[in-house]
């Protein structure tokens, strides 16, 4: 979903389980989110459902509330990421 010049370093990852580790990421949060505000590469919803994983990830965008859309990816540093999710969460303020 974008063009690589010459010279541009090419690097692959390998994901091992991308619903626990993104349930597990979540779940680390101090508290549970009123909302995250999610962007999430169409890539990444496209291999979620080739695996067979989407209505895992369906069930753990509805735990967290989860809204957003999809996306071509994001620029991170300068370079183009596909496959990656961009959330922010917003939380209820801390009490005392």
């Amino acid at each position: 979903m974008s063009s690589i010049e010459a010279g541009t370093i090419l690097r692959l990852g390998r994901v091992e389980d991308m619903t626990q580790g993104f349930a597990d990421t979540l779940s680390a949060l101090p508290r549970p989110p009123v909302m995250v505000l999610g962007f999430d590469c169409i890539l990444r919803r496209l291999a979620i459902e080739r695996a067979g994983m989407r209505e895992e990830m369906s069930e753990i965008f509805a735990r967290f509330r989860v809204a957003g859309f999809n996306t071509y990816g994001e620029q991170h540093n300068g370079m183009h990421v596909n496959q990656t999710f961009v959330g922010m969460a917003l939380m209820q303020p801390e009490t005392a």
